[in-house]
């Protein structure tokens, strides 16, 4: 039992850095992409944001179709595409990953995820 709270909480850890992650390297105004990536999931070249403020907007719409802490995490990344300042993602991100060390009850593995945690200074 106590593996698979590690593995959760360890999920949650690489969600949140990956967040953290993508809203600092998104916010160009170019609708022009240099790279050779292909687009994956549901956005497709049809239904792509052609602009900063439309892709902030869709991603704000998308954040509030969750909840709790979850919601404020991912309102905080579109805020940090936004402004290009990504304190407050990382503030929450590092909130919501402490409020979820709360629940491993293993002291010894506590203390890690909460220094994991603490990285998202």
């Amino acid at each position: 039992m106590r593996t698979e709270r590690t593995k959760r909480l360890l999920g949650l850890l690489a969600t949140l850095a990956a967040a953290a992650i993508l809203a600092t390297g998104c916010g160009s105004d170019s609708k022009k992409s240099n790279s050779s990536t292909p687009n994956v999931g549901a956005t497709t070249t049809t239904n792509a944001p052609q602009t900063k403020a439309d892709a902030v907007q869709r991603c704000k719409d998308e954040a509030n179709k969750l909840t709790g802490q979850a919601k404020q995490t991912a309102l905080a990344s579109c805020n940090a595409i936004e402004t290009g300042n990504n304190n407050g993602v990382k503030a929450q991100a590092k909130k919501q990953c402490l409020d979820a060390t709360k629940q491993i009850t293993d002291a010894n593995a506590r203390k890690k995820a909460e220094a994991a945690c603490n990285k998202f200074n």
